[in-house]
């Protein structure tokens, strides 16, 4: 059943370059009497030119601005946080009393359901694809719509395929007043229109919410 669902800011400095320039002096050399020196059009070779002034009018020089990257997101990582957040808020709201609830979704990351197809036309699911189904199954049935771990209700059981890190995410609805399994699979019934017998039992799972137990 199931599933599924938060970037970085880069400073960069421009460098501006300044022209500094240096006016020189004439300094006469020592001598004993002043000679008479011939006027001449060349530049004293102890002058150093001025800057050139920039042009009334003209454009001051600029350096482009560089362009800040964008930062690459991994789809997976954000929903496996996007998940997180959401088990965290959801498990406080959750207490098995032995109560009727309704398992809407049940998968871990990698999972294979061949009778459903992901986001991607595979039948192989992903965090991404858990979280998408979570968000979409609460925004049909409300926030009684809770998104736990198969470790929080129910007969513990081993599943071979599943990586041990990876958390079986489970989906039920819980509102606190399904009085019998008849009740619940009429609740079914009537969600899922389109479905019935075991491709119901796929996406509508009338349990018992038991605590977890061996």
């Amino acid at each position: 059943l199931f599933r599924s669902g938060v970037v970085g800011v880069c400073i960069v400095g421009a460098g501006v370059s300044f022209l500094l320039g240096r006016n020189g002096s004439e300094v006469p050399g020592p001598s004993a009497q002043p000679v008479a020196v011939a006027p001449s059009s060349a530049p004293s070779a102890n002058l150093v030119p001025s800057p050139i002034a920039t042009r009334p009018g003209a454009a001051a020089p600029s350096s482009a601005a560089t362009p800040t990257p964008t930062p690459s997101i991994d789809p997976v990582a954000a929903a496996r946080s996007s998940l997180a957040a959401a088990y965290a808020a959801d498990r406080v709201l959750f207490r098995p009393r032995d109560q009727w609830v309704i398992q809407l979704n049940s998968k871990w990351h990698g999972i294979v359901d061949p009778n459903q197809v992901a986001a991607d036309g595979s039948h192989t699911f992903q965090a991404t694809d858990i979280v998408a189904a979570y968000q979409a199954l609460r925004a049909s049935f409300g926030d009684r719509v809770l998104l736990l771990q198969s470790t929080d209700l129910g007969k513990q059981v081993a599943f071979p395929a599943k990586p041990v890190s990876e958390p079986l995410w489970t989906v039920v609805y819980d509102p606190g007043s399904i009085p019998s399994q008849e009740a619940a699979n009429a609740w079914c019934r009537a969600s899922f229109p389109n479905r019935f017998g075991n491709d119901l039992a796929n996406v509508c799972y009338p349990r018992r919410a038991t605590a977890p137990h061996s």
